[in-house]
C-alpha cells in the first residue's frame, strides 16, 4: 500500500545465504521483485562478515552471517519528528496477531535518527541491490548472484516454496 502511494522505501535483510529460515526466502523472493519494480530500494544482507564489527574470537568471522535486527526509520518532514523503532516485532501476521512482540519509539533526536539510518545503509551497501527480475549487483555495480554470496541452497528454498504459500497467512 505505502509503494502505491509513491513513499519512498529502502529495505535492508536477509538473503538466502545469510539465512536458514528457507521458507521465509522462499516467500522473500516471491514478492521481492516486485517491491522493486513499484520503487522500492531492496539491498540483501550476503552473508558475509561486516569489518565494522567485532568479537571476542577471530575464527566467528568465518561463520555464515545473518541479521536478526528489527530497526525501522521514519523519515518526516520538520524537525523533530523522524523517528526510529528497534525490537522484535517482524512485519508479518505472527507478529500482528500471535506473538508478544515489543518495540521501542524514538522521536525528537534528529541525530540519533540520522545515526541509524546511516548504520543500517553502510551495512546494506556491504550486500547487494537488487535491480530487476532475478538481477542484483553489488556496491560497485557488479552483477551477483541475486541468492547471495557463497552457495546458497536454492532447490531447498525453491522446493519450500509451496508449503510456505499456504502458511503465507502466519507469515
Amino acid at each position: 500500500m505505502l509503494l502505491d502511494k509513491d513513499i519512498d522505501m529502502t529495505l535492508y535483510t536477509n538473503s538466502l545465504s545469510s539465512t536458514d529460515a528457507t521458507y521465509v526466502a522462499a516467500q522473500l523472493y516471491t514478492h521481492v521483485y516486485d517491491w522493486q519494480a513499484k520503487g522500492m530500494k531492496v539491498y540483501l544482507h550476503a552473508g558475509e562478515w561486516l569489518d565494522e564489527m567485532t568479537t571476542i574470537s577471530p575464527s566467528i568471522q568465518s561463520a555464515r552471517w545473518g541479521m536478526h535486527a528489527k530497526t525501522q526509520v521514519y523519515k518526516r518532514t520538520g524537525a523533530g519528528q523522524n523517528e526510529i523503532m528497534v525490537g522484535t516485532y517482524n512485519i508479518d501476521n505472527r507478529s500482528n496477531h500471535y506473538n508478544a512482540e515489543m518495540a521501542l519509539f524514538c522521536r525528537g533526536n534528529d541525530l540519533l535518527v540520522t545515526e541509524v539510518e546511516q548504520s543500517i545503509l553502510s551495512r546494506a551497501n556491504n550486500g547487494y541491490q537488487i535491480v530487476g527480475k532475478n538481477q542484483a549487483v553489488d556496491s560497485e555495480g557488479k552483477a551477483v548472484n541475486v541468492y547471495g554470496a557463497g552457495d546458497p541452497d536454492t532447490t531447498k528454498m525453491k522446493f519450500m516454496w509451496l508449503p510456505s504459500w499456504l502458511f503465507n497467512f502466519l507469515l
